[in-house]
C-alpha cells in the first residue's frame, strides 16, 4: 500500500499553487501590461504568490476567487485588503457569506472604484 506523508501532500499543494499562480500571471500579463512591465516577471510572480496565500487566509479557495484576489492585488496594490483607502475590501472579505458572493462583490466594488477614480482624474485634467 502506498502511504503519502503530510509533508508530501504539502509539497504537492505548494507545487500546484505555484503552477496556478504562473498561469494566472500569464493570463493577466496582457491585460495589465503597464503593471507587468513595471514590476517585471519575477516580481509580478512574487506579488501574485503572496496574494494567493493572503486570499486563502480569507477563505478564498476556488481558482476564480484566488485569481480575482491576485488581480485586485496587482491593480490596487499589495495590501489593498487592509488599506484604509479600500475599506470596502476588508468589509467584503470579512463577511460571513459564501465565497462566490464575496468575490463577486469585490470585483463589482473594485470596478466601481476604478470607474470613479477615472472619472475624477478626467475632471481634474479638464479644470483650467
Amino acid at each position: 500500500m502506498l502511504t503519502i506523508r503530510p509533508q508530501q501532500i504539502q509539497a504537492l499543494e505548494a507545487l500546484a499553487l505555484e503552477h496556478f499562480v504562473a498561469e494566472v500571471v500569464r493570463l493577466l500579463a496582457p491585460l495589465l501590461p503597464t503593471i507587468y512591465r513595471a514590476l517585471g516577471e519575477q516580481r509580478t510572480w512574487h506579488v501574485a504568490t503572496r496574494a494567493a496565500h493572503r486570499a486563502m487566509r480569507y477563505g478564498l479557495e476556488t481558482k476564480a476567487g484566488i485569481a480575482t484576489f491576485i488581480e485586485l492585488t496587482l491593480i490596487l496594490g499589495p495590501h489593498f485588503d487592509t488599506s484604509p483607502r479600500y475599506r470596502w475590501a476588508a468589509r467584503i472579505l470579512g463577511e460571513a457569506v459564501d465565497e462566490r458572493h464575496r468575490v463577486q462583490q469585490l470585483h463589482e466594488r473594485a470596478l466601481q472604484y476604478r470607474c470613479h477614480e477615472a472619472e475624477f482624474a478626467s475632471r481634474g485634467r479638464n479644470v483650467r
